[in-house]
């Protein structure tokens, strides 16, 4: 199985609570006492780059059938922030580069919106809707499952040999943001089959590729 997430050009001002979206600002367990946004063993804080309500996602998913998935990763430098310095260049990234945080549906209604800035302003795109499709398995975009759209090598490098592909993050231009890896490479988020099988993802990482 393989789904296109195609996102709506119109920036969507206020998505509902826990729903699906690209970009903006995520839906989060916030413990007022011990919140830490996602960040590197260096300190540097990590993209948001948006949520999957899974309950929208057809039944024979192999992911779980409810709950909310966010995706986080060092992508600063790659939406032109070039002052950033990337945790991570083409090829496996380092574990704390990225990060996917799973919510179970009964912790839903303790969410709420937490909202990022820099300097007072929002530090990423704001946010999208999006449709899911399915597509072919390595076609190209922004996907979720499915298989790298390119991969020149038998597998993933170790430790994660025989992992699959969880999302591909593919070059976007749009009107208030481009986000490029270097020569239009793609971001894969990548996961252990069984951590699939088992509903956890705190062991993804991130591979990035480029020519």
């Amino acid at each position: 199985m393989a789904l296109s997430l195609v996102l709506n050009e119109n920036i969507t001002a206020n998505p509902p609570a826990c729903s699906s979206y690209w970009w903006g600002d995520p839906d989060m367990l916030v413990d007022e006492d011990n919140f830490d946004w996602p960040h590197t063993a260096d300190g540097a804080d990590l993209i948001f780059i948006g949520q999957i309500n899974l309950a929208d996602l057809p039944a024979d998913s192999p992911l779980p059938h409810d709950g909310l998935l966010l995706f986080f990763a060092d992508i600063d430098y790659f939406l032109g922030n070039y002052d950033a310095d990337p945790t991570g260049g083409i090829g496996l990234w380092p574990e704390d580069a990225c990060r996917v945080i799973y919510y179970p549906k009964p912790l839903l209604n303790r969410i709420n919106r937490v909202q990022f800035l820099d300097n007072g302003l929002p530090s990423t795109p704001r946010a999208r809707s999006f449709v899911l499709a399915h597509c072919e398995p390595t076609a190209y975009d922004l996907k979720l499952l499915g298989r790298p759209a390119c991969f020149e090598w038998a597998d993933w490098p170790k430790p994660c040999e025989g992992w699959q592909l969880l999302l591909q993050v593919d070059t976007e231009e749009l009107p208030d943001h481009t986000l490029r890896f270097y020569d239009d490479g793609l971001l894969y988020f990548i996961i252990h089959p069984d951590d699939l099988a088992q509903g956890r993802f705190d062991r993804v990482r991130a591979f990035l590729y480029s020519t």
